[in-house]
């Protein structure tokens, strides 16, 4: 160490004498210097005293209690010649630097002040020149770096734990660089948790986010992982720059309510060690829930709560002998334009696996208009992974996975948009029939009002539904495109509520679903004809081992329709239908496409192979105005008693080329008894196997109409119907 450096280390170090600790090996210092600072001593009769280092390299007397005089502050340089030499003295002046006296001259010396944390800082009274503070607390070496004294706080929020500290005298301690990082405000990294007091760094983090203010930016640290006990709340505008930090909900931690008076905001409890001051929690009693409060101030056992207790109902009752115990929504975003990018959230599911709620166990919650939500992994949620309410809000390259409940809720939205998410193991309480989270719905679920939404390119796995709950109060104007599902108990439900007429433009194009039961679209059984759902598209859908049941629906298109299975009960099925078409089929296996009391509904270009049930087509109980024109049935190998097309009431059959071989009973089957006009087959061409009747009308049946269609075998008519035109060309 230079000369000059000692002289700064030591001096300053007297300076605050009282703040550094004197444990350290004993080492004399033999330096022309410290030979100085010992007569120095000697003179204030402290003769005898050994000069020591301590581990950060500060010198000192080693019990001396010498304190110099706080360093003297000029205007010039031409100043210190007027200063009385004295070894030791500092002084400051303005725009060039500090100077130390060996009692001779004065010496130009950097400001190498270096406390070891933040605690030494609060107890430093005022320096002219800047204080390097090592880390936060002892020995993690980071949330430090160099402060510089003020006397008034240029920032607005006093001593705000993190950028700002009050010093021991008068004025502040201000960063040098302000930024708003939580470990600047004292979070600790999970690996530093050997200080026992650290349980979370839910208040640090949250100090962090009120000092930003609105509109303020909190840049997280790289890679750190944060344990958390509460909600951490943004502010309007403020933007999270997470730069891969993880936020890990705590082991749940939980006591008894001893005391607690309806109304009050006061509880006492068995255990308050096990909580801290900015965490949240739960209460519970005789099987109900209340709200989720922030613990604002502890005294003994007494914990003051931010609000009075309430139950989730809004009943006002005492809490006495309740459970309690950590639970939130871990970041709420209710303020307008939030904005949070790259952030792990995770809800450490395996160690909060009781007393889950959807109302308060998830991981994001967003009430935030144009809130932004960008480049974040959601993990291990105990109750919802993402809670999305508010108009315009926005969903971008997410992954969620194993999560107990849904993966994204949507509720009141006026536009939004969710893109280039994967969901994966989500649902999970509900999939083994657990339905005591609530809500249960599906990777993406709806509430009420949801609206003008567009969802692009998800990927869903194993969940209760892609999405689910589209349920009719006003959940219309959404656009789905480009979603895959995989292994999933529905792909689509889609089912209009009883008194409520909202469920409507509903599009859904570009998709695939593979082994997920069904797609469904319905409306309740106490559902008038007149509020039916209306105006929902399916475009170039793959429905692979997943049926799809349309019912109960007005004006339903579909366009560009692949579906395979290997399951003899997988299906197309409409039944009370109305105003609807289907263009554009490519069926393979399966049981068949059966279109049941309907009206109006129109199937053509259509390629159907392979059927594994007794029959293709069946239109057998529609009421009436059923098409079907311009496509092909073909099955090289077909079932005992299969017919092509069985046709009901009303039903035109036109321009369809069917080839059957095997054990069939026909290829197009009629069977209506009375309508005044049955069943119309025109212009088709019917092959089949040798003495499988090309056409057979059901026994007693008439006014059916057969015109001019080419078939290989006879027709068979055991009723009273009309034969026009027909073309007999036997193999």
């Amino acid at each position: 160490m230079s000369f000059r450096g000692l002289g700064a280390f030591f001096v300053i170090f007297l300076l605050t004498f009282n703040l550094i600790g004197q444990n350290d090996t004993v080492k004399v210092i033999g330096t022309l210097f410290a030979k100085k600072m010992v007569d120095a001593a000697a003179a204030q009769g402290s003769e005898g005293q050994v000069l020591v280092s301590d581990s950060l390299g500060y010198l000192y007397f080693k019990d001396s209690g010498i304190n110099y005089p706080i360093p003297v502050e000029l205007d010039s340089l031409s100043q210190l010649d007027s200063i009385e030499h004295k070894t030791g003295l500092v002084a400051a002046v303005k725009n060039n630097g500090s100077f130390i006296s060996d009692g001779e001259k004065w010496i130009r010396i950097a400001c190498n002040l270096r406390l070891s944390n933040v605690a030494q800082l609060r107890k430093l009274p005022r320096q002219s020149c800047p204080v390097y503070v090592q880390s936060y607390y002892d020995s993690i070496n980071y949330g430090g770096g160099y402060f510089q004294w003020i006397a008034h706080d240029k920032l607005g929020n006093g001593d705000d734990g993190g950028n700002v500290f009050a010093a021991k005298d008068t004025g502040f301690w201000m960063r040098e660089e302000i930024k708003y990082k939580p470990s600047y405000f004292g979070a600790v990294d999970s690996s530093d948790q050997k200080y026992s007091k650290f349980k979370t760094s839910t208040e640090a983090i949250q100090r962090c986010i009120d000092a930003a203010g609105e509109y303020g930016t909190i840049e997280f640290d790289n890679g750190f992982v944060y344990n958390n006990g509460g909600s951490l709340n943004l502010k309007e505008g403020q933007i999270i720059n997470g730069n891969n930090v993880t936020i890990r909900r705590v082991n749940r931690l939980q006591t008894t309510i001893m005391a607690h008076s309806q109304g009050s905001d006061l509880i006492q409890v068995a255990d308050s060690t096990v909580f801290e001051v900015g965490m949240s929690i739960v209460a519970k009693i005789n099987g109900q829930y209340s709200y989720t409060y922030r613990i604002m101030a502890k005294n003994g056992k007494e914990l003051t709560l931010y609000g009075a207790m309430t139950l989730l109902n809004g009943d006002m009752i005492s809490f006495q002998g309740a459970e309690v115990f950590t639970s939130s929504y871990q970041m709420v975003a209710v303020s307008p334009n939030i904005r949070i990018d790259n952030v792990i959230l995770d809800g450490n599911r395996e160690n909060n696996a009781s007393n889950n709620r959807w109302e308060f166990s998830g991981e994001l919650y967003s009430q935030s208009a144009n809130g932004k939500f960008m480049n974040m992994n959601i993990i291990n949620s105990p109750g919802e992974s993402i809670n999305l309410f508010g108009s315009n809000p926005l969903l971008r390259n997410i992954n969620i996975s194993n999560g107990n409940g849904n993966g994204i809720h949507l509720g009141t939205n006026d536009r939004y948009t969710i893109d280039n998410i994967r969901i994966e193991n989500v649902n999970l309480l509900a999939l083994e029939e657990d339905f005591s989270l609530g809500h249960e719905g599906g990777a993406i679920a709806n509430s009420d009002n949801v609206h003008g939404g567009l969802v692009h390119n998800v990927y869903v796995e194993n969940a209760l539904a892609v999405v689910g709950r589209i349920n009719g109060e006003d959940d219309s104007g959404n656009n789905y495109d480009k979603l895959t599902g995989v292994n999933c108990k529905k792909a689509f439900e889609i089912i209009q509520l009883p008194g409520s007429s909202g469920l409507k433009d509903i599009f859904i194009t570009n998709s695939k679903f593979i082994n997920c039961n069904k797609f469904e679209i319905n409306s309740n059984l106490n559902t008038t004809q007149s509020s039916f759902g209306k105006n929902i598209k399916l475009r170039n859908v793959d429905l692979i081992n997943t049926s799809l049941i349309i019912s109960r629906t007005d004006s339903v298109f579909l366009e560009s329709i692949f579906f395979s299975s290997t399951l003899i009960d997988c299906l197309i099925n409409f039944d009370e239908v109305t105003n609807s078409s289907l263009n554009n089929l490519k069926m393979n296996g399966g049981k068949y496409l059966s279109i049941g009391s309907c009206d109006n509904v129109i199937i053509s270009n259509f390629d159907i192979a392979t059927n594994l049930g007794n029959m293709a087509i069946n239109t057998a109980n529609s009421v009436g105005h059923i098409t079907i024109r311009n496509g092909s049935i073909k099955h090289e190998n077909c079932p005992s008693g299969f017919r092509g097309i069985y046709g009901g009431a009303k039903t035109i059959i036109e321009n369809v080329f069917i080839q059957i071989s095997g054990p069939a009973i026909c290829g197009i089957e009629v069977n209506t008894s009375t309508e005044s006009r049955a069943t119309v087959v025109k212009s088709c061409n019917i092959n089949t196997s040798q003495n499988v009747p090309s056409i057979r009308c059901f026994s007693g049946t008439q006014n059916n109409y057969l015109i001019n269609n080419i078939i290989n075998q006879p027709v068979v008519d055991n009723g009273n119907n009309f034969e026009i035109g027909s073309l007999y060309i036997p193999e």
